[in-house]
This record gives structure tokens, sequence and C-alpha cells, in this order.
């Protein structure tokens, strides 16, 4: 077990410092304003989806890709074209490929995917044709996301802390709606009730601070506030 931590720690230094590598010859090369140079490059290509998107954390205000494309269209037309080639050729099947990957272990919502591919510096245009890809073939899917959330937690969370939830995601409010009155189907007495045995809460003999805590504890779950005053 040592021995395999070692070498995952090996293998993180080495992979940093390939990074590393690669932001030092994307500086030189963006300082001649030829980011077609560096992304199209052999050794570009073969990057993994994660080393590629270190290059674009560690401190590369220049890679901003947006920024570029509007300093190129002002003065450079050539220099336009050639960023729309790195788009189709590179941009946009990797930010398809990274929107993939993110649904791999678990369901998201459209937000979701559009952020996490936005922080990982990826423009709009390649955000939007990655998840117009996966949403052709409904691996994306809201209302479906919506309906498995509101069935996955109505037996431990609100009404209200759900549709919270869910909007927090990105979820339209119509969807929320329909998801919750298709599947909330609990009784939120009897789920402030189960809280209430599970922390060994007795009304009758509890104290101030311990009425408070029982109060704060079922506030933050989305209870409403005369159930919970009635209750506890």
């Amino acid at each position: 077990l040592a021995l395999n931590m070692v070498k995952d720690m090996q293998k993180d230094m080495i992979k940093k410092e390939e990074a590393k590598n690669m932001v030092t010859k994307a500086e030189e090369l963006m300082k001649l304003k030829n980011l077609k140079e560096f992304l199209t490059t052999k050794e570009s290509k073969n990057l993994s989806l994660e080393l590629y998107e270190t290059i674009f954390k560690i401190n590369l205000s220049e890679l901003n890709i947006n920024s570029i494309v509007s300093f190129w269209g002002k003065d450079n037309q050539e220099e336009l074209s050639n960023y729309d080639e790195i788009l189709s050729e590179v941009l946009i099947p990797r930010a398809k490929k990274r929107a993939m990957h993110l649904l791999e272990k678990m369901d998201r919502t459209k937000a979701d995917i559009r952020s996490k591919l936005r922080r990982n510096g990826y423009p709009d245009e390649a955000i939007n044709a990655a998840i117009e890809y996966i949403e052709s073939y409904n691996y994306l899917n809201d209302e479906r996301y919506a309906y498995m959330y509101v069935r996955n937690y109505c037996n431990s969370r609100s009404r209200n802390r759900i549709m919270q939830d869910l909007y927090r995601k990105g979820v339209d409010k119509d969807t929320i709606n329909d998801a919750i009155e298709s599947e909330y189907t609990v009784d939120e007495e009897e789920l402030i009730n189960m809280y209430i045995i599970k922390r060994g809460y007795d009304s009758d003999n509890a104290s101030m601070k311990d009425r408070d805590k029982m109060f704060r504890f079922l506030i933050s779950k989305g209870f409403p506030l005369d159930e919970i005053q009635r209750l506890i």
C-alpha cells in the first residue's frame, strides 16, 4: 500500500511538471499570438483531458479563449479563422469528451455541466456544442434529473429543501414543481417526528438550549416554521 502511495505521488509530480512545461511552451507561443501552433501540436493533441485542462488553470490568463477571440476579431481576420479551426478540431471534441466524463459517475443538470466546462476553460461555442451533443443522446435531461432527485431525497428532506436544492442546480421552476407534485409523497409531519426520535429529543424534558438546537436543525432541513413549532 505504501509503495502504491509513493508511486501515485510520483505520478502526480510528473503530471504537474509536464503541465508546467506545457504552460511554459504555451506562454512562449502566446507571446507570438500563435495559439493554433500550441493547440494543434502533436503533444497537445495527445494530452489527457486532465492535463489539458490543467494548462488552462495554472495562472494562464493569456489563454482565456474568449478574450483571444475578441482581440483577434478586431485586428486579424486570419487568426480568427485559425481560431475557428481550433474550435472545430480541438476544443469542441475535447469539450464533448469532458462532458461525457462528467456524466460517467453521476447524473447532472445542464447548468452543472455548463458551469464545470466553463471552469475548465472551454469557450461558450464549445460548451454549447458539447451540451447539444450529450442531449442528443439523452445523456443530459433536467426533467429526469429532477424526478430522480425528488425520489431519492423525499424520505430525508423537506419539500422546500428539495425545491431549493434543485433551483440551485439550475433546474427551471416548472420542472421542479412538476417533479415535486409527482414524486413527493411523504407526510412531512411524519418526517419531522422521525428526526425528533432519531436525535433523541424529548419535548417534555427538553431544556431551552435543546429546543433551540432541534429547532435550528429542522429549519435547516427546510420544514415549515409552524409545523416545527407545533411538534417540538
